[in-house]
């Protein structure tokens, strides 16, 4: 506001010079009319024209502040004077002007006042919100608090009597529509239960258990406290994606259908088996209490069928199995990483299947220390024979 006034101030002032200086007459009295009719335009200016030592013209304008007097130390505003001499008819002249600040501050203080009155309105309107809220919140503990004396002091109410059949009849009709409504809503929650269940363990395609479901049983079975063992078959569909995309995806699935068959058919004949889809091309398949004879019996069967089944579809349709013995308390990824290293074997070495025995890993480790012992004790030649020729 008060960088507007100054603005405001010094337009007018450069108008009224340029206006006066525009005038070809020096005559005191037109150039009296002239700034009055301009002060007239602009009632809340005060305008003063002095030619040498005297004043010609002077028009100040008035208007009560309704601001008070503590309040306008703060808020109010005032406007520059402006002043500039000019030269008309070879005389001197000066002319001060300066606007009135008296409409700013009321303004001001009426915008001040606007203020005050919605902020007070704020505050009473959220007082009244929070009362609300007060008492919402404080009935039920009061109710609380009531019926903890009542059963504290033993003042409970006793329920009417029933006067006639009717009554009977009609309490229990409402008893038994209510009973079933009860029974309907835990039926459907049960069902909404089992289909999220379903969808969140469940691969939608097989409808057999996905890969967060056998991490989360598998890892119950080895922490298991009872003494337990049994044997992880992982069946890896090679070339999968090439034949989707290149066969289309009947073909694939004819395939993976006839896949996931022989598996129910060859792990579930004596021996207790469960079957999980780990990815898009992998199988998993859980047996307990398995012997290594059950174990190399069910692989030998399982891997000849899907060899036979292969022979049937084109090629690139190449199903490797690997399989590994636990026990129980082992870690499930020192379990997976054997069953990948056997699919990996049987791959390497062209074989239907690969048996990963706990023996094999001791052999494993055995023969890096052993050519760990070979490299030192031929660098240790190397030393002594440099030695000798020096």
């Amino acid at each position: 506001m008060k960088h507007q006034l100054a603005e405001q101030t010094e337009l007018l002032g450069l108008t009224l010079v340029q206006s006066i200086s525009q005038s070809a007459n020096a005559n005191h009295q037109l150039l009296t009319e002239h700034v009055s009719q301009f002060s007239r335009l602009h009632r809340y200016a005060y305008i003063r024209v002095q030619h040498l030592d005297k004043t010609l013209i002077e028009k100040r304008a008035t208007q009560p502040s309704t601001m008070p007097k503590w309040l306008a130390n703060y808020l109010s505003v005032s406007s520059p004077l402006f002043q500039q001499s000019f030269a008309l008819a070879e005389q001197e002249y000066m002319v001060q002007l300066q606007l009135q600040a008296s409409p700013a501050n009321n303004y001001i203080y009426g915008s001040f006042k606007d203020v005050c009155a919605v902020f007070a309105f704020f505050i009473c309107f959220a007082w009244f919100i929070l009362h609300i809220a007060i008492r919402a919140l404080k009935a039920p503990i009061d109710a609380l608090h009531q019926h903890t004396n009542k059963l504290a002091n033993k003042e409970f109410t006793e329920a009417p009597e029933i006067q006639s059949v009717s009554e009977m009849n009609a309490l229990m009709s409402s008893h038994n529509r209510m009973t079933n409504q009860v029974k309907e809503l835990v039926n459907e929650l049960t069902q909404r239960l089992e289909h999220a269940k379903n969808a969140l363990y469940r691969d939608e395609l097989t409808q057999l258990g996905n890969r967060r479901l056998f991490c989360a049983q598998f890892e119950q079975l080895l922490s298991d406290e009872k003494n337990q063992s049994g044997a992880l078959i992982l069946v890896r569909l090679s070339e999968w994606e090439t034949v989707r995309r290149k066969e289309g995806f009947s073909v694939a699935r004819s395939f993976l259908e006839d896949v996931i068959y022989t598996l129910q058919t060859h792990s579930k004949q004596g021996v207790n088996a469960r079957i999980f889809r780990l990815n898009d091309n992998e199988f998993a398949c859980v047996l307990q209490h398995v012997t290594r004879d059950e174990l190399v019996k069910v692989l030998s069967d399982m891997a000849s069928h899907l060899a036979r089944l292969q022979g049937q579809y084109q090629q690139k349709k190449e199903v490797l199995v690997g399989a590994v013995l636990w026990q129980s308390g082992e870690a499930m990824s020192e379990v997976m990483k054997a069953a990948d290293e056997a699919v990996l074997i049987a791959a390497k070495e062209r074989r239907k299947y690969h048996l990963y025995e706990p023996s094999q890993r001791i052999k494993k480790v055995s023969d890096m220390l052993a050519t760990r012992e070979r490299v030192l004790m031929a660098i240790m030649n190397q030393h002594w024979a440099y030695r000798s020729i020096a």
